[in-house]
């Protein structure tokens, strides 16, 4: 009697538990059809993405000038009288 009762109750707990979480993850989807109708856009994040690969891209030209540089001084020819990078 009192197994039946807990199968039914704890049936009942994760099928509703289940269901909240169809119901939370159908909200999203909508929530996130709703943005991209409305043209998805928030231009405070779009700023900040700009700044960000807009700092990359200096980072990134800062890395390749060292790395040109390594490269010649490790392809000059090396002398005993000159110090490496004369």
């Amino acid at each position: 009697m009192w197994s039946m009762l807990f199968i039914i109750v704890t049936l009942i707990v994760l099928l509703g538990g289940m269901g909240g979480v169809m119901l939370l993850g159908q909200k999203q989807k909508q929530d996130h059809d709703e943005r991209m109708l409305s043209g998805g856009r928030d231009p405070d994040a779009i700023r900040r993405l700009a700044e960000a690969v807009e700092s990359l891209q200096g980072q990134v030209s800062d890395l390749s000038e060292r790395l040109d540089f390594t490269e010649r001084l490790l392809e000059a020819p090396k002398s005993d009288d000159e110090p490496i990078g004369s």
